[in-house]
């Protein structure tokens, strides 16, 4: 059951919350911004409803990322030793790798992974359909 934030009463919802402050005052036993469902009862009479939801979006997200970044970081590296030797990944079979990790086949989920894990590795680009390491090409040129 939810207790008292204070500082939620001068909050404006059209400023960016600050999710230090609030989090601060929120006690551990507290279900302020970790356990938000607008269907329950106790959360849609909620006066904190609003910024509790988006406390719960914000914590949910950074899961999301460091789950998805960790499923990957050895990628670049299995990636560099076939583009070493010269065995590359097409494009297909990265779409399939990423849907087993993330355990699905629906492409508006991987897609937006696999560009994602592209840009967020720069030695990692694609070419006619293959993936390539900028590394491995330093190497050997």
């Amino acid at each position: 059951m939810r207790e008292k934030v204070t500082s939620l009463k001068e909050q404006d919802l059209l400023v960016p919350i600050d999710k230090v402050k609030i989090m601060a005052e929120v006690k551990d036993s507290d279900c302020f911004g970790k356990e938000w469902d607008p269907e329950q009862r106790e959360c849609a009479i909620c006066c904190a409803s609003v910024p509790c939801g988006i406390i719960f979006q914000d914590n949910l997200k950074v899961k999301s990322n460091k789950k998805s970044s960790n499923q990957f970081d050895k990628l670049v590296a299995v990636l560099q030793n076939w583009h070493r030797s010269s065995t590359l990944a097409s494009v297909e079979d990265m779409f399939d790798y990423f849907g087993n990790v993330l355990k699905t086949n629906d492409e508006e989920v991987i897609v937006p992974e696999m560009k994602k894990f592209i840009k967020g590795n720069d030695d990692i680009y694609t070419k006619e359909g293959y993936f390539y390491s900028k590394l491995v090409d330093n190497e050997t040129s």
